[in-house]
């Protein structure tokens, strides 16, 4: 299988990481990818898009945005702890960066 990985930064406290399939976020991932949440100037994809990515991998996102709650945590279950291990059939094909300073 295929992956992207995540480097979700939480500045100052934590470092998060999450192994993504392939199939799932990758325009997301390219748009959103090196884009911090309260610390860069953004275009509004950027934001949108990390915007978007923090809501994924947070199960505590709060937002009055109906369209929000159904992607709530879709992404949580592929958080992963180092060392990560793959397969010999698994692949990274993509690393991206981006984050929350808090």
């Amino acid at each position: 299988m295929k992956y992207n990985l995540l480097i979700w930064e939480l500045v100052p406290e934590e470092t998060q990481l999450f192994l993504i399939p392939a199939e799932l976020g990758n325009g997301l991932l390219l748009t959103a990818n090196g884009c911090m949440i309260n610390a860069t100037e953004l275009s509004i994809e950027q934001d949108e898009a990390v915007s978007k990515v923090n809501l994924l991998v947070s199960k505590e996102y709060i937002s009055d945005e109906p369209e929000y709650s159904t992607s709530k945590g879709e992404w949580v279950d592929f958080r992963v702890e180092p060392p990560v291990l793959l397969t010999p059939d698994d692949s990274i094909i993509g690393v991206y960066i981006c984050g929350f300073i808090l």
